[in-house]
């Protein structure tokens, strides 16, 4: 507590002098680096705080974004008080959900409790117990190889390895008026499949979004595979989609020879109804177009929303990241809690660290990161 300065004469009556210690309050710096040690930008980690042998309802949820790479967060409380005033600590636990550009998220998840006093001694008016930690991130990393399922292996499972593939991958940037995808014409990678490499490694893809791969040669006595669209998972870690179709609108057909009985039996139960055709693209010979099983619309998804304060000049002062809502998994695959009693929303404090000046102009651009590669502003 404060202290209190008591002056005491022998005439005045005694006197009842009350003094209230509060509560240490927490604060964590956590870096956000690339296995070189190098800082990364744009990460978003949850923080939450939960009370000792509950971890089913966290008292306190709230997102962070790094901002040069490192993340802060002050003025947390420590615990709570129980009957006899001792604070009884909560465990915290900061998980990474949205991972830099080009990486995947972490699989590590830092937990700790502040520390009850400052090695021994009691804090200072105004002093925080401090936490610090670095959280690496690797890459994403995806493996292609070429083969022929026509000739399988005993297993059943394996194809042959086919030599003499020209494969690129090219980054898909969205969709024309028709729906047809646009992709950047230079590829991010080229290569020919060879025993020597028979699987190639792609490393650095963006988590959310989506890639095209093509065969720009066949191999001697094979005809072009259909271009094929790589889908990364949010949190970078694996494929979510891997997809010969491309178009926005997939239209399945009933089989020719099932149509009589369901335009016979129009009640007849949907869960009976036979597979749709694997790769419907015209209506069958014979119908005259009445008979859709099943409509398949191809949509895109937002992957995360970016921030950045710009001077004049056009330079950044400051920059941050949010997840886009209802795309975010644990590090288990299973969606992350954010049900606390205190939710803090997805704001960012700006100061005059991040270089910001007194009577100078600045505007915040707010950029929408999509799947298939497009950018709204």
């Amino acid at each position: 507590s404060a202290p209190i300065r008591i002056i005491y004469r022998q005439k005045d009556p005694i006197q009842a002098v009350q003094m209230i210690n509060e509560p240490v309050t927490g604060s964590v710096e956590v870096k956000k680096t690339d296995g070189a040690g190098r800082l990364l930008s744009e990460a978003v980690f949850e923080l939450s705080a939960y009370r000792s042998g509950d971890r089913r309802t966290p008292v306190l949820t709230r997102m962070l974004s790094t901002t040069g790479g490192i993340v802060r967060e002050q003025g947390l409380p420590v615990g709570e008080p129980d009957e006899t005033g001792r604070i009884i600590p909560y465990q915290y636990r900061l998980e990474e959900l949205v991972p830099p550009d080009g990486y995947a998220v972490s699989t590590q998840v830092l937990t700790w409790e502040f520390s009850p006093d400052n090695q021994g001694v009691s804090y200072d008016i105004g002093q925080e117990a401090v936490f610090q930690a670095a959280v690496p991130d690797q890459k994403t990393r995806i493996v292609i190889s070429k083969r022929a399922f026509s000739s399988l292996q005993e297993e059943g499972t394996e194809g042959i390895f086919v030599e003499g593939a020209h494969l690129a991958l090219h980054e898909i940037c969205g969709r024309n008026e028709d729906g047809t995808l646009i992709w950047k014409e230079d590829p991010l990678e080229r290569w020919v499949t060879t025993q020597e490499e028979p699987e190639h490694v792609v490393e650095g893809l963006i988590a959310g979004r989506s890639y095209l791969l093509r065969e720009e040669q066949a191999p001697y006595g094979y005809c072009l595979m259909d271009p094929m669209v790589l889908t990364v998972s949010a949190d970078g870690r694996k494929l979510t989609e891997v997809s010969n179709r491309l178009d926005l609108v997939t239209i399945h057909w009933l089989p020719e020879a099932e149509q009589s009985t369901y335009a016979a039996d129009p009640g007849a139960d949907s869960a009976a109804a036979p597979a749709a055709d694997p790769a419907p693209d015209h209506v069958p010979d014979g119908t005259d177009g009445d008979g859709i099983l099943a409509v398949t619309v191809r949509g895109r998804y937002a992957g995360k929303t970016t921030y950045t304060v710009e001077a004049e000049d056009g330079s950044v002062k400051a920059a941050w990241a949010v997840p886009a809502a209802g795309r975010v998994e644990g590090t288990a695959g299973q969606p992350s809690a954010g049900t606390g009693t205190e939710t803090a929303p997805l704001e960012h404090l700006l100061q005059k660290t991040d270089g910001l000046e007194d009577g100078r102009p600045y505007r915040i651009v707010e950029r929408t990161h999509y799947s298939d590669g497009t950018e709204v502003i």
